[in-house]
Order: C-alpha cells, then sequence, then structure tokens
C-alpha cells in the first residue's frame, strides 16, 4: 500500500514553522533596538542565530519504480563567542528531518532524493581579522565562483561544508 501525499496536512506543519521563522528573522531587529537603549553591542561577546526550512520534493520518471515524494525539515542553529576584538569561534549544528517520505517500493532503485535524515556539526571554526583581512580556520561554507565545483549546494537540505584555512 503506497501512501500519498496529502497537501492539507502539511499547513499544519507550516504555520507553526513560518512563526518560528518570523522570530528567528526579527531577533537580531531585537537585538539592535536593545543596543540602541544605551548599551554596547560588543559587552555581550555571544550571538546566537539559527534558520529552519520546510521542503517538499517530487520526482517523477518514466522508469519503473522511479517516483519519489518527500517533505523534510532543516533547522540550523548555532553560536558566535567575541573573544577578543578581532577574535571569535562559531559553532553550527544542522538537523535534517523526514516529515513524510513516499519511496519506490521493490524494482531497481530510481532516481533519488538525498535529503536523509542526519544531525551533525555543520560549521565550526575560529576566525581572526588584522587590517584589511581575515583569517577563517576549520568547517565553514566555502563558494567559489558560481559554486559549480566548490560551493555550499543551498538548495539542498544537508548543506555542505568544508575543513579549510
Amino acid at each position: 500500500m503506497a501512501i500519498r501525499f496529502n497537501p492539507s496536512r502539511t499547513m499544519f506543519v507550516q504555520l507553526p514553522l513560518a512563526a518560528i521563522a518570523s522570530l528567528l528573522c526579527c531577533a537580531p531587529a531585537v537585538a539592535q533596538d536593545a543596543a540602541d537603549d544605551g548599551g554596547d553591542v560588543t559587552d555581550i561577546g555571544l550571538r546566537g542565530f539559527g534558520d529552519a526550512r520546510l521542503r517538499f520534493e517530487s520526482v517523477r520518471s518514466d522508469l519503473p519504480g522511479a517516483e519519489e515524494d518527500a517533505l523534510t525539515l532543516r533547522v540550523q542553529a548555532g553560536a558566535e563567542l567575541q573573544v577578543l576584538p578581532r577574535t571569535s569561534l562559531l559553532v553550527e549544528a544542522e538537523g535534517v528531518a523526514d516529515l513524510y517520505r513516499d519511496e519506490p517500493q521493490g524494482g531497481p532503485p530510481g532516481p533519488l532524493i538525498p535529503d536523509r535524515e542526519v544531525l551533525e556539526i555543520n560549521r565550526a571554526q575560529v576566525s581572526h581579522g588584522f587590517g584589511s583581512g581575515q583569517v577563517i580556520g576549520g568547517r565553514q561554507r566555502l563558494s567559489y565562483d558560481d559554486e559549480r565545483f566548490v560551493g555550499s549546494v543551498a538548495f539542498r537540505q544537508n548543506e555542505q561544508t568544508y575543513d579549510a584555512a
């Protein structure tokens, strides 16, 4: 028995996620307003950030058994600690959850949606600024040219990061 996607059920998932996403987007503005009231942002030294993305993807093909649907949720959360005026530590975790997946049953494997459930450290880096430049070491996002060969593959739920200096 195959389970089919019901679009009306996702509305209940999307509304709370939209509220969470809007709160995450508004948090920097609220922090900026608090700093304008006489506080200094550099006194805090710790900055938190986060992101959530709900995604539905469907693959259809003429090959037998080459159909798949997936509803996935990606949540990224992290913190940056300002150690010295120009030195900071950053850690970010990423989790992808399968909320719904209708995979092909039997037959040869066809095109698959590669976003699987995962919980991992996405970025862990140390950065130090000097003069007009900055040195960053650790697991980080890299983006060269049009990201054809080296990039974060941001259109997928599981972002690609690199160990680099």
